[in-house]
């Protein structure tokens, strides 16, 4: 989806009580007219006929007459996604039938994987990735707290303390969290991708990991800037700690390496101990982990 109707389901989310004219105040890349609202509403309006025409939208989900809005039920089908809002496009989400005894079930393929213990840290990293995730670690949790989770990454990383919620919520479940990067680690996504369960950490042979301190501004008075400098720097060795204890580098060489943007192929991945292997498909993996 375009960014600029990402930006305006995200602002129709948050807004739904507000009049549809007012909605082009709240754009955060600055005011639009009601009729630039109006007609990105139509092409979100559009999307989802066609996504339920063609089956990817629930079929019990229907658009009111005024096809300037969404009904209470598209709103509540966004909701339920809306986590991938800015990271993954939100639309479409492919959905998967099953037959069982009782008949057939539909999910959405998300809710899918996660009956598998699979989670996805796919795009930017942030609060509303970061509630996500955290909420299907403590349900894997909760279901069965000696089965691994399985947590396949590909993000360019994001916000220092939506990622830190993540990693600490990896430490504090009891099952072990096996990290596969597909695609790319970078910034604070390479952190939680070094911070699987020793032993079950993974990448793709055409993966790529990227390491780097941490980036900020500040602005107000000097003291106000002092100040966010200090946390800068405070959380930067705390990052590069964790990197440390991750791969087993010294310190002042994390140091180093994260003063600049460093990238790191499979191997050099490898080498460097951010993961524990190289693998080419899942039953690679699954002998690793016996």
């Amino acid at each position: 989806m375009p960014d600029k109707l990402r930006e305006m389901a995200q602002v129709r989310l948050e807004h739904r009580e507000e009049p549809m004219s007012a909605l082009g105040e709240y754009m955060p890349s600055g005011p639009i007219s009601k009729s630039g609202v109006n007609h990105r509403l139509r092409k979100l309006t559009k999307i989802a006929d066609d996504l339920r025409e063609t089956g990817k939208l629930p079929k019990d989900i229907r658009q009111t007459k005024n096809n300037l809005t969404f009904t209470d039920q598209v709103l509540k089908w966004l909701d339920k996604f809306q986590y991938m809002i800015g990271g993954m496009n939100m639309l479409p989400v492919p959905y998967v039938i099953e037959q069982s005894s009782q008949g057939e079930r539909s999910y959405d393929i998300f809710s899918r994987l996660l009956k598998d213990r699979i989670i996805m840290v796919t795009g930017e990293i942030n609060s509303q990735m970061s509630t996500t995730i955290i909420a299907q670690l403590l349900f894997l949790d909760a279901q069965d707290p000696d089965k691994d989770v399985y947590m396949y990454i590909n993000s360019p990383g994001g916000e220092v303390n939506a990622g830190m919620a993540i990693y600490d919520t990896m430490n504090f479940i009891h099952p072990e969290v096996q990290t596969i990067v597909v695609g790319l680690a970078a910034s604070m996504a390479s952190v939680l991708a070094s911070s699987g369960a020793k032993g079950k950490r993974f990448m793709l042979p055409n993966s790529q990991f990227m390491i780097h301190q941490p980036s900020g501004g500040a602005q107000g008075q000097q003291t106000e800037i002092e100040i966010a400098a200090k946390e800068i720097l405070k959380t930067r060795t705390k990052l590069n700690h964790i990197l440390a204890d991750n791969t087993g580098q010294p310190f002042e060489k994390v140091e180093n390496d994260t003063e600049r943007d460093h990238w790191l192929d499979a191997e050099e991945s490898l080498a460097y101990g951010l993961v524990d292997s190289v693998i080419t498909t899942n039953d690679e993996k699954n002998d690793k982990t016996k």
